[in-house]
């Protein structure tokens, strides 16, 4: 896996512990997707009930960690497809 000491270094000492989201889109097509075995980042953080609704989309691809779009390109690709049909529908495209 790819890493960069200096980013992780960064990102401790100016944003992990002060960062807390100001905006979440409340209609806007949304995806939120994530690898099944990631372990990088928690998912718990989805479960917030801000994050539901009709114009949200949650996906999990089983069998990936936390680059799945390396590991199961497909399931991502379906992914983003579900996401763009979502949005011609939001649009009446």
């Amino acid at each position: 896996m790819p890493y960069n000491r200096a980013a992780v270094a960064w990102s401790a000492e100016h944003f992990d512990d002060t960062y807390r989201s100001a905006w979440w889109p409340t209609e806007l097509p949304t995806l939120i997707l994530s690898g099944g075995a990631d372990r990088i980042v928690t998912q718990t953080l989805w479960d917030d009930e801000r994050f539901t609704g009709e114009h949200v989309i949650h996906r999990t691809v089983h069998g990936a960690g936390h680059f799945p779009w390396i590991e199961r390109p497909e399931e991502v690709a379906a992914a983003f497809a579900d996401l763009a049909d979502l949005i011609a529908r939001s649009t009446g495209a």
